[in-house]
């Protein structure tokens, strides 16, 4: 009991995983000639527009939050990639293509099919500044610095702790709501277009795929606190719960 006390449940993607190692799989060679195929920004476009695929897009965080294409998923390869691709795409054969940086798509096609996602269809040819010059819409996330935060939360408006129950628990902003990204598709029923909602992780990296995800299911008045908890606590005065023990925290 010591030892599992705390452990969360396993990501939904492990069974699928278990079921596919057992079956024939596609080879790793065909995964990457479909996956890494170039696709123009038509082409691209028209395949946005059917229901069953989606747009992933592995670049910075910083490079989502100042642009990106209205609807896609942030998932960036310079953070828990697979993990979090993992817990929250929930079809394992999910159609996905692509925006990365140039170069990345052999890098973002591999690390999905090592989670079990093999159905990449392709990468937008010339990235987000292909779309660009095409003179399509981008959008952006409202994101501020954590001083910023201090200044403008009010009593009306909601902070959203997106760690992990454990991480929450160890220490915290007073007041505020813990809705972890694992169950974020869970969550989004209690978001309300009446309220604004300030977002924090531990860094900034969940809290830039939880934005995606809210903006892409029609959740537009949300701001993201760069940096997320360690800026908060570092560099504003707002009222933290007491620190608990992690080994403490972990049984509550």
């Amino acid at each position: 009991n010591e030892v599992t006390t705390g452990i969360p449940v396993a990501p939904q993607y492990f069974p699928k995983n278990v079921i596919m190692n057992k079956s024939k799989n596609i080879s790793i060679d065909d995964v990457l000639k479909k996956g890494t195929k170039p696709l123009s920004v038509d082409v691209f476009r028209s395949m946005m527009k059917e229901e069953d695929v989606l747009v992933i897009d592995c670049r910075t965080k910083t490079d989502f939050v100042n642009a990106h294409i209205p609807g896609s998923l942030f998932f960036g390869l310079n953070g828990s990639f697979a993990l979090w691709v993992g817990t929250l795409i929930k079809k394992i054969d999910q159609k996905i293509i692509l925006v990365t940086n140039q170069g990345k798509e052999k890098e973002a096609v591999t690390r999905l099919a090592r989670t079990g996602y093999d159905n990449s269809l392709g990468y937008l040819k010339g990235g987000i500044e292909a779309w660009k010059e095409k003179g399509l819409e981008t959008t952006k996330i409202q994101s501020i610095e954590a001083k910023q935060l201090e200044k403008e939360l009010k009593e009306n408006n909601s902070l959203i702790d997106l760690r992990k129950p454990n991480e929450y628990n160890t220490e915290s902003v007073k007041g505020a709501i813990n809705f972890p990204l694992d169950y974020i598709h869970e969550n989004i029923e209690n978001y309300s277009s009446e309220n604004k909602y300030y977002i924090h992780c531990q860094s900034g990296y969940r809290s830039v795929i939880a934005s995606s995800i809210l903006l892409a299911n029609g959740i537009s008045n949300i701001v993201d606190i760069a940096g997320g908890f360690n800026l908060i606590k570092e560099n504003t005065d707002l009222k933290l719960t007491d620190f608990n023990c992690p080994s403490n925290s972990n049984k509550n």
